[in-house]
């Protein structure tokens, strides 16, 4: 995510110049903000993809022991 960021503030200046000109509005300026506590994690196991769905639905636990399912 950072080097997201380093790349993004490396050109931010030529873009923030291009949007003044164009836009007529030299008051322009951009602020970043990264939101690092944001992670993707993807499920490749099947024990994975039932952990995701159990968060999601807590409830799905009961109908696994419900009626004595495997994984």
């Amino acid at each position: 995510m950072k080097a997201r960021k380093i790349d993004f503030e490396s050109e931010k200046i030529e873009l923030q110049g291009y949007l003044r000109g164009k836009l007529h509005n030299h008051d322009i300026t951009i602020q970043v903000i990264v939101n690092e506590s944001v992670e993707n994690k993807f499920a490749f196991t099947t024990q994975d993809k039932y952990n995701r769905l159990n968060q999601i639905n807590p409830t799905l636990e009961v109908l696994k022991k419900t009626f004595d399912l495997d994984i």
